[in-house]
């Protein structure tokens, strides 16, 4: 048995089921009239991108035509904004050591002058925004990772508490889950025959949704008709989660006991897209749940067996650059890149998918979250301006979506002024002083 006690209190409260509950509005329609809570979210990828393959082939700030890096989420044209054309202007202000990686890597997300090759000299805006945020959940932050390598370099850590301080990405969403759910899988009385799980722990392991069964049926007594449809969709959420990463009694195809259960295989291990959507379903129910309010998905340099690259994946994106590259002519290559970026903007895709889930105020949870996807180079030729970032998610209104942003070289550091306001937490200036020089409008 496992040593390990958990409250069915906390439990229930986490998923929604006490009294007061805020997860369902017919228990408790005081607290519609509440102000939703913001979340923020970093996606990071690597070698910026081919924007010839991005920027809209035609269109005004409104109303444009997705070029073929787009597609994958042109279903959310409505929620994003594409900033064309930021720069790194606190890089040009004050340098950084390091090859030309480290150098985007330690102005990406902190925009200051670095103590070394390997590590930034401030907080990235994450930080900032989880450090400024007024209401305080279990986790300031969650830093996941996706990694179809043997380990993250030690420079790509993206997120920082303050200068040289990393919080460095957890690639393991097994580790991150232990830390993170470990409320949500109690000890004792395996609910599913044991001849058809992996191990006898699992079979030690019973699923939240079996444990709490008798309070989720009394619940859905007093639930309305949406109310009941959202139980049924958070629960079936929680209990995926579970089964992608082997927990709760879900571990092989077997019939678990249990709301809504239905027999699940073992996804495969060491996939990058299972990898994947274990981690963006830990982001999705840490968010749901208020665990925490900021995360980043720090996506690793694709090997070429995910991209389909073959041979030297890193050299032949620097010869595709459409600017200074040997190759930037030959179409071969160069589709070869942009299949490589479309792996990244297929990730992008599931995150937003993710996001659309239904909110603990009846809307979806990208309509009060921001996500940022950034990186540390614009394209291949180690540019730091012009970069095309990306914006989905509204924060709430903050932030007028559905739009093509021509940004002339704005500094990132105005972008990330206007990010942490939009958020609520109030600043005037963000990393390097002399090239913060005030907010970027996208309200």
């Amino acid at each position: 048995m496992n040593s390990m006690k958990f409250a069915r209190r906390t439990i229930l409260s986490t998923l929604g089921l006490t009294a007061g509950s805020s997860l369902f509005p017919s228990l408790n329609r005081r607290l519609e009239a509440a102000t939703p809570p913001k979340r923020f979210l970093v996606f990071y990828t690597y070698h910026g991108t081919l924007p010839q393959f991005l920027v809209p082939t035609a269109g005004t700030e409104t109303d444009f035509t997705v070029n073929s890096l787009m597609q994958p989420y042109e279903a959310f044209k409505k929620d994003i904004v594409l900033l064309d054309n930021v720069s790194f202007k606190s890089h040009a202000a004050v340098g950084s050591p390091g090859n030309a990686h480290q150098q985007g890597q330690n102005h990406a997300l902190c925009a200051i002058k670095p103590l070394s090759q390997s590590l930034a000299g401030g907080p990235s805006i994450d930080q900032v925004i989880a450090r400024g945020m007024a209401a305080k959940t279990k986790f300031p932050s969650l830093e996941l990772g996706v990694n179809d390598g043997p380990s993250f370099p030690g420079y790509h850590t993206i997120a920082y508490s303050g200068p040289g301080q990393q919080l460095l990405s957890e690639g393991s969403p097994t580790k991150v889950w232990n830390n993170v759910f470990k409320g949500f899988v109690p000890s004792g009385g395996g609910s599913v025959p044991a001849p058809a799980m992996p191990s006898a722990d699992a079979v030690k392991q019973k699923s939240i949704m079996d444990y709490v069964k008798g309070e989720v049926d009394a619940v859905q007594k007093k639930l309305g008709a949406a109310d009941k449809a959202r139980l049924d969709n958070h629960m079936s959420a929680v209990r995926d989660l579970e089964n992608s990463l082997s927990l709760g009694g879900g571990g092989g195809s077997v019939a678990a006991q249990g709301m809504g259960c239905e027999a699940l295989a073992t996804p495969a291990v060491g996939s990058f897209q299972k990898h994947l959507d274990a981690q963006v379903k830990i982001m999705q129910m840490a968010f749901a749940c208020d665990l925490t309010r900021v995360a980043s998905i720090n996506i690793e340099e694709l090997s070429g067996g995910t991209s389909g690259v073959p041979g030297d994946v890193h050299d032949l994106i620097h010869a595709t650059s459409p600017d200074n590259g040997g190759k930037r002519g030959d179409s071969g290559s160069v589709e070869l890149i942009r299949k490589y970026h479309l792996v990244y903007a297929n990730a992008f895709a599931k995150v937003l998918n993710a996001l659309t889930m239904t909110d603990v105020d009846g809307k979806r949870l990208l309509d009060n979250t921001i996500v940022l996807w950034a990186g540390e180079i614009a394209k291949g030729s180690h540019a730091y301006n012009d970069h095309k970032w990306i914006l989905a998610g509204s924060g709430g209104g903050a932030i007028r979506t559905g739009r093509w942003l021509k940004c002339n070289g704005v500094s990132h550091q105005n972008l990330f002024v206007t990010l942490a306001r939009s958020m609520g937490v109030q600043i005037d200036k963000f990393g390097e002083p002399s090239t913060s020089t005030g907010a970027l409008g996208l309200s």
